[in-house]
């Protein structure tokens, strides 16, 4: 999904221990990009979304690991409810 989105230098995201660390330029680049696909163009790229979900584990954070708390500000929000491709 990465090198489909153009994400293949870590200039739209970055994973870092499990988490995707994100800017807001990032993500409305993302934004941009689902807003201007078709509906099968997006279809594609929601085929090749994997997520991995974890419970029941445990672990000590160190105090000085970054922890996101809010979504970054001024993001573009795309609208893909009303398609007319």
């Amino acid at each position: 999904l990465g090198v489909m989105l153009g994400n293949s230098e870590d200039n739209l995201w970055a994973m870092r221990n499990g988490y995707a660390l994100v800017t807001a330029e990032g993500l409305n680049s993302i934004a941009e990009r689902l807003s201007d696909a078709s509906e099968s163009e997006r279809d594609t790229l929601r085929q090749a979304l994997r997520i991995g979900l974890h419970w029941n584990t445990s672990g000590v954070v160190p105090q000085s690991m970054f922890m996101p708390t809010a979504p970054p500000t001024g993001l573009k929000t795309p609208d893909v409810t009303n398609d007319t491709a």
